[in-house]
C-alpha cells in the first residue's frame, strides 16, 4: 500500500518536471529564432489569430513566446490527461480491493461482538456502558431496572463502548468503499468524455477533477492502512479529512 502512495508522489514530480521541460523547451526555441517539432505544432495550432491584432507581425515572436510558456499542444494535454486518468483508475481499483477486504473484516468483527453481547428475553441485544447503565445496542435506549434484572450475564460480554467503536470502524470502512465505487463510476464517465475530444478548457477541468479523485484515493488509502483493529473510526475519519493533505 505504501508503494502506491510513493508512486503517486513520484508521478506528480514527473508531471511537474514534464511541464517545466515543455516551458523551457519553448523558451529556448523562441529565443533562438526557430521552433523545434513540439513547439512548432504548438504555434501552428495557435496561429497568429491567437495574438491581439495590434501585436501581429514583427512583434508576434515575443507574444508567441508568452503563449508557449503557458500553453502546451492539445494532443499533449489530452495525452497527459489520459495518462493521469489511467493512474487514477488503477489506484481506485486497488482501493476497492483493499476497502472491500477491510469492510468485510470489520463487519465480521462487529458480528462477533454482537454475538457475544447479552440479551433480553425477547432477543434484544444489550450492553453495559462505562457508567454502569444497561443500554439496548440497536436503539440506544437505556433499560429500566426491571428489564435489566431479566438479563443473565456470563461475565465476558463486550461493553457498550467496545461495540460502538467497532460499529464506527465498520461504517468508516463502508464509507471508503462506497466513495471508491463512486469514483470508479465517475472515472468511467471521464474516459468516455475524453474519447469525444472535449475542448482545451474542458480538458483542464477534467484533469483537475481527476487530481481531486487521486487525492481522495490517497487519503482513503491512509485511512484503511494498518490492521483492522487499528482502523480509524468515523470520528477519526472526519478529523483526518479536515487536515490539509500534502500535494502529490
Amino acid at each position: 500500500m505504501r508503494s502506491y502512495l510513493a508512486d503517486f508522489n513520484d508521478r506528480s514530480r514527473d508531471l511537474s518536471g514534464e511541464r517545466q521541460a515543455i516551458e523551457l523547451d519553448g523558451l529556448n526555441a523562441a529565443r533562438s529564432g526557430f521552433d523545434n517539432g513540439r513547439n512548432a505544432s504548438q504555434l501552428a495550432a495557435l496561429g497568429s489569430d491567437a495574438l491581439p491584432i495590434n501585436k501581429r507581425g514583427k512583434d508576434a515572436g515575443s507574444d508567441a513566446l508568452d503563449i508557449i510558456l503557458t500553453t502546451i499542444s492539445y494532443d499533449e494535454l489530452l495525452s497527459r490527461t489520459y495518462g493521469r486518468l489511467g493512474e487514477a483508475e488503477t489506484a481506485v481499483d486497488v482501493l476497492i480491493t483493499l476497502a472491500t477486504e477491510r469492510f468485510e473484516a470489520e463487519q465480521a468483527r462487529l458480528d462477533d461482538l454482537e454475538a457475544q453481547a447479552a440479551q433480553l428475553p425477547d432477543g434484544t441485544l444489550v450492553a453495559r456502558s462505562e457508567e454502569g447503565h444497561i443500554v439496548a445496542i440497536e436503539s440506544g435506549r437505556r433499560l429500566t431496572d426491571e428489564e435489566a434484572a431479566t438479563i443473565i450475564w456470563r461475565g465476558d460480554e463486550p461493553d457498550l463502548e467496545t461495540i460502538r467503536a467497532q460499529q464506527e470502524r465498520t461504517v468508516a470502512a463502508r464509507d471508503v468503499l462506497d466513495r471508491a465505487r463512486s469514483n470508479e463510476i465517475r472515472l468511467g464517465d471521464i474516459r468516455e468524455e475524453l474519447s469525444e475530444q472535449p475542448s482545451r478548457e474542458r480538458l483542464h477541468e477534467l484533469e483537475d477533477e481527476i487530481e481531486g479523485i487521486v487525492q481522495d484515493t490517497r487519503s482513503d488509502l491512509q485511512l484503511i492502512s494498518g490492521p483492522p483493529s487499528a482502523a480509524p473510526t468515523v470520528s477519526d475519519q472526519r478529523d483526518l479529512s479536515s487536515q490539509a493533505m500534502p500535494e502529490m
